[in-house]
């Protein structure tokens, strides 16, 4: 019998090399995979094509996903900014979904009318009628550079009236698409103004708001005069990115609203919590007239605060 013996390799040196081979192989089928559902641009163009034929002024155009964004290279000329950075869908009566095969909106489904649907290659384009859908009467972000702007103490005690700034001009590009101006509360201190601003909230979605950063106890009021009756006062309010993520334990910021010097409401956002919905009832048998709007908070490090509102008959 010579030295040597028949040893059988073990297995798993067997298996190691088929492992390395099947891996790569895996990986190449589920990136062809997952290439094959991606829209192309032709997708999008024929998307764009289908709408633009039926579009209405007062439309939405949503992407679903939201994050692909290169569908608005086709489909933005749909959109503006108010609609790009919107508060949220509601107060549309028409909505355009351009989804992903596989993809819809779940809120579309339960509130909406699917009026029609049309296949767009690796896209589906769906049209939505909401017939129940609130009508904006009055727009508070549109309109806050008409309105006035002072600092109170925190026994509302008027300090400082905030005067408003217009933008320099700016060589080509116009500056003016968000804001023409600001209202500037101190010189010393950049932050403190108030001003429609894009913000980029906890999901960095954009969201068009009006700035109001607050100060240690005191108060931001912005007042609009002349605003129509309606039925109810609703928005949201947020945090920057960067602001909310923090998680530094900052108190909270506290909107209050008032009609004619009556309390409408008082809603308070806390570090961390996103973009937070409000919504109150307007006072019985109030016709229309002052609104005001006060934030505050006991410590305004960064308390990048912004907020959105609407008056609505429903």
């Amino acid at each position: 019998m010579n030295g040597c013996e028949n040893r059988r390799m073990p297995s798993k040196f067997i298996f190691l090399p088929a492992v390395f081979i099947l891996v790569p192989l895996i990986e190449i089928a589920y990136h062809n995979f997952v290439e094959s559902r991606i829209p192309q641009r032709q997708d999008y163009k024929t998307a764009s094509s289908i709408i633009k034929s039926r579009f209405m002024k007062d439309d939405l155009v949503v992407i679903n996903p939201w994050w692909a964004t290169e569908g608005w290279l086709y489909l933005g000329d749909f959109m503006t900014v108010e609609k790009m950075a919107r508060e949220d869908d509601r107060g549309y009566g028409r909505i355009w979904e351009v989804a992903w095969k596989g993809r819809i909106v779940e809120n579309y489904k339960k509130e909406g009318k699917l009026e029609e649907e049309w296949d767009a290659g690796r896209l589906v384009v769906r049209l939505w009628k909401f017939p129940s859908a609130p009508e904006n009467l009055y727009d508070f972000v549109a309109k806050v550079e008409s309105a006035s702007v002072e600092m109170t103490d925190s026994d509302r005690r008027v300090e400082k009236t905030c005067s408003f700034r217009k933008n320099p001009p700016a060589g080509i590009g116009s500056v003016n698409i968000v804001q023409t101006g600001k209202f500037i509360c101190n010189p010393s201190l950049p932050w403190n103004t108030v001003h429609r601003e894009v913000i980029a909230d906890l999901d960095n979605k954009p969201r068009l708001c009006i700035w109001a950063h607050p100060i240690t106890n005191k108060r931001v009021k912005i007042t609009f005069n002349d605003v129509p009756s309606g039925a109810f006062l609703e928005g949201h309010m947020g945090l920057k990115y960067e602001a909310d993520r923090e998680g530094t334990g900052k108190p909270p910021v506290f909107l209050d609203i008032f009609a004619s010097e009556i309390l409408v409401g008082s809603a308070m956002h806390e570090e961390g919590k996103g973009w937070v919905p409000y919504r109150f009832a307007m006072p019985h048998g109030w016709n229309g007239g002052k609104v005001t709007f006060e934030v505050h908070t006991p410590f305004d490090g960064m308390q990048h605060f912004c907020f959105t509102a609407k008056l609505r008959d429903k």
